[in-house]
């Protein structure tokens, strides 16, 4: 079981379409308010919003991502390409465990990226769900269908946490998810890790917010020229 399985599990295909909808019209402004229309678009992990981007641009998944996607559109991203737009939503920089991995993840990124990157990251530095032990629900939208994440902080390190997912539908069945080991990413630490790699231009967008599939807290976008 993983997380996007839990996501099918709790919310209608309607309701996924729409939310879908609105996320990828999100990737578009961004994109037009950078003045930036790319030819490739690489996802770094699958994201739905991938899937309606496909009559617009050429989009790639990593391998090891395909299983997601039945769409005949989306292609396995070839080794050594390099793309005009990469994209790591759902704060992909904050899923690894130490500051070296997070590093290591942005590098593979910057490594890929001939343009723009896009992605996103709660502000940490005023908001800090994942320093208390806690459970929140991110989707209720049906009665029988109910999402939930535990925070489960980290005693050694206070940017580091777990993060658990459950699904329980029916009133009765639960699949669950994790633990999946997080670390804290902050808007003045990516800009550093990323001019170290050679960015040009790095923006936290004022105007426009993201939320995830199946979470409750708001996202920033940050798009990095590489």
């Amino acid at each position: 079981m993983n997380f996007w399985h839990l996501v099918h599990k709790v919310y209608d295909a309607e309701y996924l379409a729409n939310a879908t909808r609105v996320k990828a019209s999100i990737v578009e402004k961004v994109l037009a308010d950078i003045g930036f229309r790319p030819t490739t678009v690489f996802f770094a992990a699958y994201n739905p919003v991938a899937e309606l981007l496909t009559d617009q641009f050429e989009v790639y998944l990593p391998s090891e991502q395909m299983h997601y996607t039945t769409n005949d559109d989306i292609m396995i991203a070839p080794d050594g390409m390099k793309f005009d737009c990469v994209i790591a939503l759902d704060e992909f920089l904050t899923y690894q465990s130490d500051e070296a991995a997070q590093k290591a993840a942005l590098e593979k990124l910057a490594d890929v990226c001939n343009g723009w990157l896009i992605t996103t990251l709660m502000d940490y530095k005023n908001l800090a769900p994942y320093k208390k032990n806690q459970v929140e629900v991110l989707h209720d939208y049906k009665s029988d269908a109910i999402l939930l994440e535990q925070n489960s902080a980290d005693p050694s390190d206070k940017q580091r946490w777990s993060s658990y997912f459950y699904a329980v539908t029916d009133h009765k069945t639960l699949d669950t998810y994790g633990p999946v080991s997080r670390r804290t990413m902050y808007f003045k630490q990516l800009a550093k890790y990323a001019s170290d790699l050679g960015s040009t231009n790095y923006i936290v967008q004022k105007n426009t917010l993201y939320r995830g599939f199946g979470r409750k807290h708001w996202e920033h976008i940050i798009t990095i020229r590489f």
